[in-house]
């Protein structure tokens, strides 16, 4: 049987691969043990590591002479070399190497840096703190941007050679996401605070005037915000927007004004939610993913801006092959591919299609040896009638003539959707394999995409509009109903797990459904939704403004009853049923203050439930240890609850 070790032991890559600027190579990030290193390969089985022994990498970048210039914490290092080049970098700061040769920009303590490689170092004065990311020009001789000054983020563009401001936006709204359009001008995105209108726009840098692409606008608010990307020779633009309710890759020409949505239909050309189209070198073609021909699958197509016509389906794989990077001749495209029986691997595709060929191998052999299920997908209907998606794991020894136990994941997001086999996400990824281990151990599983999650077009992603922890809560249910229909699944045996939102939604199961689950598993979920969006909001404004439209705006007598139904710890007295909650206590997404309130909440009303924290855990959680440690308890308690008969369960969660 597969063991936690097993589990954890599968290496992750995480795209987007990025191609050396000779073609030699791509490099990536890759999670090995619990570390983010940072790797190269320069075909199948020839994967190796760059970084130095022990370093947990963040941003990294290949520099114009072919050197891998990367950051660990607030260093900057280059490969080779036995010190860092640069200190003080912000640590999540992103760093960019012009593409002609010549400085590296990083964010150092709030202000713009660029380092030369002679060891010049100038810092630009900003009227406020620099933001990731840091766009060169396609000449290199200016810089964008993000600039936030008080609770205003804005973009400015930057003169290297002197360090002058050139232009900044300056409105209420959010801009994010550059991209040059020549050296004159740039195409950006733009939110409103409210998250209610979302906007494309080209500025002209000298004069100030804008061109507007694309607006789009919402009562329900808007999930995620991909920026558009120009061809090289900035004639076009390609973006993702709404098409008739579902997102879709559109070309812009910059001359006409003209746009083209390259596939339409009832499928979404996104890869994962962050996911950007790529043009080619030479800017004739266009690459990006799309789920055209089965929504929870996704595969590289091609679209030939001289040619036109319908795009062309470049891989062709059963799962996931997305985050598309062409080399730079133009002949092969690099994506992180996975599958029903594959965890996630970087690989290369040629440009013109064909089967695509993994550079890494980064399963163990234990998996080879062992069956992976693979899921069946199913259509649920919700309690108010909404058809929501789900996947269906049986055990590959299944007993059809005895009652088993059964669990229900929760992922995280909300804006997320699980795949037809491994996940390119490397959270995701983690939990289908352990998902893989519990059905090893006769555990009938169920994944359910709750409303609120991506993949399924517009409506279903708008679907928890003022509905948190309601049409959701619903959705989580339905797939805890379904399972119990089994004639193989005993129902008073089901539990529900989750991480992040999929905690949150455990939370809430458990308070507000405690006639649903026999007990559940809590991964730095949200107990008190109000404070959250505060705490959220302080920390880094305007980030929950998702949140807030979703629950009609801002707390009023109007939407009361909304806010008080978004917050577990308002039905804490509901809570029957073992609760296990972990937390590490660096959690940059959820504050730790959730775990404390809890602990306070349950020991107050005496309730079953049990809190473990993490030191220096981050929300995902990191180090391999601590993976044993959690995995480990995680298994006993639903041994524990979930083997045996109510009536035989033991009293307290341990």
């Amino acid at each position: 049987m597969l063991t936690i070790d097993d589990v954890l032991s599968i290496r992750h890559p995480e795209g987007p691969p990025r191609w050396a600027p000779d073609g030699a190579r791509v490099a990536f990030a890759y999670h090995v043990d619990g570390v983010r290193e940072l790797w190269t390969a320069a075909g199948p089985g020839t994967a190796a590591r760059a970084s130095a022994p022990g370093q947990t990498v963040g941003a990294f970048a290949w520099s114009a002479a072919g050197d891998l210039v990367y950051a660990v914490k607030n260093e900057a290092w280059v490969t080779g070399r036995p010190s860092p080049w640069l200190s003080g970098l912000d640590p999540v700061g992103d760093l960019a190497c012009a593409p002609q040769g010549g400085a590296l920009a990083v964010i150092r303590r709030g202000r713009l840096a660029l380092l030369w490689p002679d060891g010049r170092l100038r810092e630009v004065a900003l009227p406020g703190d620099a933001l990731s990311p840091l766009v060169w020009s396609p000449g290199g001789g200016r810089l964008a941007c993000a600039l936030r000054e008080g609770e205003a983020c804005d973009l400015v563009a930057v003169d290297v050679a002197t360090g002058r401001v050139l232009w900044r936006t300056r409105t209420p709204d959010w801009e994010y996401g550059p991209d040059w359009v020549g050296e004159g001008r740039l195409t950006f995105g733009r939110a409103s605070v409210d998250a209610m209108r979302r906007e494309w726009v080209i500025a002209d840098l000298e004069s100030g005037e804008e061109v507007l692409v694309e607006r789009h606008e919402s009562a329900k608010g808007f999930g995620v915000h991909v920026p558009p990307v120009v061809a090289p020779d900035g004639g076009a633009i390609a973006y993702t927007w709404p098409v008739e309710g579902w997102t879709h890759v559109v070309l812009y020409d910059v001359a006409s004004g003209a746009r083209k949505v390259l596939m339409p239909g009832q499928h979404e050309d996104l890869g994962t939610e962050t996911e950007r189209p790529r043009f080619s070198p030479d800017g004739r073609h266009l690459a990006f993913a799309s789920s055209r021909g089965d929504l929870r699958q996704r595969h590289i197509w091609r679209y030939d801006r001289e040619a036109g016509g319908a795009p062309v389906q470049v891989s062709h794989a059963p799962g996931t092959q997305c985050e598309p990077m062409w080399s730079p001749d133009g002949r092969a495209i690099a994506c992180i591919a996975c599958g029903p029986r594959s965890s996630p691997e970087v690989a290369v595709v040629a440009a013109g299609g064909g089967e695509e060929t993994a550079w890494t191998a980064s399963m163990p052999a234990a998996w080879a040896r062992e069956p992976v299920v693979e899921p069946e997908h199913v259509v649920l209907t919700s309690g108010d009638g909404m058809r929501v998606h789900a996947d269906l794991f049986l055990p590959a020894t299944l007993d059809r003539s005895a009652r088993h136990p059964a669990l229900v994941f929760v992922h995280g997001g909300p804006s997320r959707q699980m795949r037809c086999g491994w996940h390119p996400m490397h959270s995701y990824a983690v939990f289908y394999a352990f998902n893989q281990l519990l059905l090893q151990r006769g555990y009938v599983v169920i994944s359910i995409d709750y409303r609120g999650g991506t993949g399924y077009g517009l409506d279903y992603e708008q679907g928890n509009y003022l509905q948190f922890a309601q049409g959701d809560l619903a959705d989580c249910v339905a797939a805890a109903d379904h399972v119990k229909a089994l004639p193989f699944v005993d129902p008073e045996r089901v539990g529900i797990w989750g991480l992040s939102y999929g905690g949150y939604m455990t939370l809430a199961a458990l308070t507000k459904r405690p006639d649903v689950f026999a007990m559940g598993i809590n991964i730095a979920g949200i107990w008190d939704m109000e404070q959250w969006a505060k705490w959220r909001w302080n920390r880094t404004p305007g980030h929950p403004v998702y949140f807030v439209r979703r629950w009609d705006g801002p707390k009023a007598d109007g939407n009361a009853e909304i806010y008080r139904q978004i917050s577990p710890r308002n039905f804490a007295d509901g809570l029957r049923a073992p609760l296990l909650n972990l937390h590490g206590t660096a959690d940059a997404n959820v504050d730790f203050a959730q775990l404390d309130e809890i602990v306070r909440d349950c020991t107050a009303k005496g309730k079953d439930f049990a809190a473990l924290y993490y030191p220096d855990e981050s929300h995902m959680f990191t180090r391999r240890d601590t993976w044993e440690d959690a995995f480990g308890r995680m298994v006993a308690a639903f041994d524990r609850y979930l083997r045996c008969p109510p009536g035989e369960r033991p009293r307290a969660m341990i």
